[in-house]
């Protein structure tokens, strides 16, 4: 973590005074650790999901120093009598939907781990819906990052988490649509802005999940693909039945579009097409293609001979053409891209 320079800081010159610098002019020293209680209502539709957590936030406070009675564990309030009030660091969110910020804190209490230096740490349980970017290429073997993203006053300056606490689960990590990592990672880092040159000290915990495709093979997958096999049963059809054919053909082309309407509620509207969407595509083409080729038969008045030949060739063509997606759509970019993600999951 790179350390910034305390003096180009526009708001902590050495003559600062009040909550900038601490007493002897420097930045003060902060640390910070989570517990994820909780994710939940992880709303992939609308780029967001629930998270309660309990943010723990460490430094030196110079009346716990002094006052001799302060010992290690002891709790101690918020009030102006037991710590210096404007040591307690102001914590803004930035991604919080609701832009509450620690405003409203389900719970909140102080506690001395080194009487000597004054240190204490001031735990925080906070819930609130916060906002990410939910990426859909590879749905539903998509993989996601969710993460709550924090910002200090640079007059703190983050060493890191605190030594007694460790960023991860307080709580299970369950959930019916995702499988959630069962590490929780973190991220300390300086940011400066670009308009006003002032250094931000920025944390930030994240939890990797990966969505469970199982119900999405069964419920969708399984029937596509019955669909496909269907659609082959026009080819075996006579090659002068145009209205058999034609018929068979829209029966299938019409349950191909209700599945693609069904496929585009589950996710917001996209730029561009998932694996799924992909998968009922290219059914639903191979299956217009057999029609297409029964209309060109009557048309060129093509003899017995000739129309079941062409017939057996789309047909093993559509096979070749069915199983090269299933090759580089599902396994390549769904469960190969899946099983890497989870091994940097377990390598991190």
């Amino acid at each position: 973590m790179k350390q910034s320079d305390p003096q180009t800081q526009p708001l902590l010159r050495r003559g600062c005074t009040g909550a900038f610098v601490n007493q002897a002019g420097e930045r003060i020293n902060l640390r910070v650790s989570t517990s994820v209680n909780s994710i939940h209502n992880i709303d992939s539709a609308n780029n967001c999901f629930d998270c309660d957590f309990t943010l723990a936030l460490s430094w030196d406070d110079p009346k716990v120093a002094k006052d001799g009675t302060k010992v290690k564990g002891t709790y101690i309030t918020l009030g102006p009598d037991s710590v210096d009030y404007n040591y307690r660091p102001d914590v803004f969110i930035v991604n919080d939907v609701t832009s509450d910020n620690d405003k409203n804190l389900v719970a909140e209490e102080i506690y001395v781990t080194n009487s000597e230096r004054g240190t204490v740490v001031n735990t925080r349980r906070m819930r609130g819906t916060f906002t990410t970017n939910f990426m859909y290429h590879s749905f539903p073997f998509d993989m996601h990052t969710l993460k709550v993203q924090f910002y200090f006053h640079p007059c703190y300056d983050l060493k890191g988490p605190i030594e007694s606490i460790k960023t991860n689960w307080w709580g299970d990590h369950v959930n019916n649509e995702f499988d959630m990592d069962g590490v929780v990672h973190e991220e300390f880092e300086h940011k400066v802005s670009p308009d006003s040159g002032i250094t931000f000290e920025t944390y930030a915990f994240e939890v990797k999940v990966i969505r469970k495709y199982s119900s999405y093979l069964v419920n969708i997958g399984a029937l596509v693909e019955g669909m496909f096999a269907l659609g082959l049963a026009v080819l075996m059809l006579e090659t002068d039945e145009l209205n058999d054919r034609i018929n068979l053909t829209l029966v299938i082309v019409l349950a191909y579009s209700a599945f693609k309407m069904m496929v585009a509620g589950m996710v917001p509207a996209l730029g561009y097409m998932t694996i799924l969407d992909r998968w009922i595509m290219w059914g639903f083409w191979l299956n217009c293609g057999a029609g297409l080729l029964s209309m060109a038969t009557v048309y060129l008045e093509l003899d017995d001979k000739m129309a079941n030949q062409m017939n057996w060739f789309y047909g093993l063509s559509s096979l070749l053409a069915w199983a090269a997606m299933h090759a580089r759509l599902i396994y390549h970019f769904g469960f190969f891209t899946r099983r890497k993600f989870i091994k940097d999951m377990k390598k991190d």
